[in-house]
């Protein structure tokens, strides 16, 4: 191929190059006050972003990071799953969005049963849970606020039957409660051994 050729085939698919353009983004909770702190939102790992046009992304970082190329200026996102939340911004769908240096915050929330462990009210998320497995028992993260409900009130025996029943399908999604209930500081003092026997037992 002469250098002339090959300068023609580089300048014809700069525009291309040029156009192809990485978005970075986050998928968190929703900070919140808890017991007079703000607690900053938590990054979801293992929450899928899904792109119009066919881009899908697995979130697989920590603090709930992900990036994906943007073919054109502008995108939208069709769906954003994960497990157990629920967008809290359900416009963020029907928006059109512009390629941009500042990141896109996609926020999730967990349902109510969740929320009532957040605010320390366990019997209620107890209540809540039973309610929400009797509606529907195919729903199994469920049963991971059912447990802490049960934990928190001093249920051990039947909390860790739970815990052992899913362990092998909600393993990482119990830790990363136990992780979100230290950082919120809800977790009854009395009871924080019992946690860490949990945690034991779900890392054998």
């Amino acid at each position: 191929m002469t250098r002339k050729y090959f300068y023609a085939i580089v300048i014809a698919c700069l525009p291309l190059a040029l156009s192809a353009q990485t978005q970075q983004g986050y998928v968190k909770t929703k900070g919140r006050m808890v017991n007079g702190r703000y607690v900053a939102g938590q990054g979801l790992p293992g929450a899928t972003v899904n792109i119009q046009g066919g881009n899908s992304i697995g979130v697989k970082n920590a603090n709930g990071s992900f990036s994906f190329v943007v073919p054109a200026k502008t995108f939208m996102v069709q769906s954003v799953h994960k497990k157990g939340y629920e967008l809290v911004d359900a416009d963020a769908l029907r928006k059109s969005y512009q390629h941009s240096a500042n990141p896109l915050y996609l926020v999730m929330e967990t349902p109510e049963q969740q929320m009532a462990i957040f605010t320390k009210k366990h019997a209620e998320a107890e209540r809540l849970s039973r309610e929400g497995l009797a509606n529907d028992s195919t729903q199994h993260w469920i049963a991971s606020n059912l447990a802490a409900a049960l934990l928190f009130q001093g249920e051990y025996a039947e909390a860790e039957k739970i815990y052992r029943q899913y362990k092998d399908e909600l393993k990482e999604g119990f830790l990363d409660d136990f992780k979100q209930f230290a950082e919120a500081g809800v977790i009854p003092k009395k009871y924080e051994a019992d946690v860490e026997r949990i945690k034991k037992m779900l890392e054998e």
